[in-house]
């Protein structure tokens, strides 16, 4: 998603989902909020405002 800022110019928001290993954009695409992990605590959740707030299930 792209965000314009009161200027015109690209701004990023605030937030990484974490996808499985092999789940990530293809070659050559790049998902600027996108992060593929191995860490089975961190797949398919989301980390917002600097890691402040988190969600989705995660395991114990």
């Amino acid at each position: 998603m792209r965000i314009v800022g009161d200027q015109g110019q690209d701004e990023t928001m605030d937030f990484v989902l974490y996808v499985p290993k092999g789940y990530g954009p293809p070659a050559g695409t790049v998902l600027p909020n996108v992060e593929e992990t191995d860490d089975p605590t961190k797949i398919l959740t989301a980390l917002f405002f600097g890691s402040a707030k988190s969600r989705g299930k995660r395991k114990r």
